[in-house]
């Protein structure tokens, strides 16, 4: 099968050509390393299998042996996970410019378009503003100078088409045209990630709050009174963080890519560590948590969350 004269294993080349030709960098051209490509694919895979709503099946089996299987199968299926994500992510975008160009130099007529279209049109996630009054499509990146004066060459007055980013892992069955049932998968899929996710996480939260947190400073509370603090903080936490996640924007992201990376570098190999050596102890663990918390890892998260405040200072010094 051929797409405009590409084989399918050449669909890179095809992607890069079309990306190039609307002002784009080559889809396939990045500033990071192999191996630093590496690195972040093995953080977020062993920073998957840390979790605690993961890690907590692994104790699920009846012996030390089948738990150590259970986490190298996790990790075999994590793998397959993020390698195909790259793929998924060049389809996605290779199936939005072709619908949108379906052949060279012919852009789609506005009252033609496909209905995956019209259907993420009405979230407000997808928008069409025709800037040149030709009724057709012109998606190209306006913000490249290089390609200002071929697009005034063709008549263009900027980029008609905005696409969230956010749409894309789930309009891709959509634009693909495949069957519904394989849509409302991806769509079923994404939501139970989402909410398996966050109810561990309020949960853990919410006994922090009510058990642990008083424990630890010899406070003695009722099972009744455990229950109705915890239920307050998991509402607290879950309505602070849905508001975080709406005002924040990409700081969400940037959030998640420290959490991973701390469950990789702390929870998954204690974990580890405790299957496969007999001898390891609550202190060695405490004091490797500790550490890998701790040190540039905290100056790195909090020149994230408040760069305009303390990026300077961790960059350059007090002075």
């Amino acid at each position: 099968m051929k797409i405009r004269g590409y084989d399918l294993d050449e669909v890179d080349d095809f992607l890069d050509e079309i990306v190039t030709s609307l002002g784009f960098r080559e889809y396939t051209t990045g500033s990071k390393s192999t191996l630093d490509m590496f690195c972040i694919t093995m953080a977020l895979m062993v920073g998957t299998a840390g979790l605690p709503h993961v890690i907590i099946r692994f104790f699920t089996v009846p012996k030390v042996r089948d738990a150590r299987i259970s986490a190298g199968w996790a990790l075999a299926f994590i793998a397959i996970l993020y390698t195909t994500a790259p793929s998924v992510a060049a389809m996605a975008r290779l199936n939005l410019m072709a619908t949108i160009e379906p052949a060279p130099g012919q852009y789609m007529n506005y009252e033609q378009r496909p209905q995956w279209i019209r259907n993420w049109e009405r979230t407000g996630l997808l928008g069409f503003e025709d800037k040149n009054g030709d009724g057709r499509i012109q998606y190209y990146n306006d913000a490249s100078p290089d390609f200002a004066t071929t697009a005034a060459g063709y008549g263009w007055n900027g980029n008609e088409l905005s696409v969230d980013r956010d749409i894309m892992v789930l309009a891709n069955p959509e634009i693909a045209k495949l069957p519904n049932w394989v849509i409302a998968l991806v769509a079923a899929g994404g939501l139970a990630a989402a909410l398996s996710t966050s109810s561990l996480f309020l949960s853990l939260a919410g006994n922090i709050m009510s058990r642990d947190l008083p424990g630890s400073l010899g406070i003695s509370i009722s099972p009744v009174r455990q229950v109705l603090v915890s239920r307050i903080a998991m509402s607290v936490m879950g309505v602070a963080a849905i508001g975080f996640a709406a005002l924040s924007g990409d700081m969400v992201a940037i959030l998640g890519t420290y959490g991973f990376g701390t469950l990789a570098a702390a929870t998954f190999p204690i974990f580890v560590i405790g299957l496969l050596w007999k001898s390891a102890s609550s202190q060695g663990v405490s004091s490797g948590v500790s550490g890998t918390v701790s040190g540039p890892n905290s100056g790195n998260a909090l020149s994230a969350v408040w760069p305009p405040l303390l990026r300077p200072v961790l960059t350059h010094g007090p002075g």
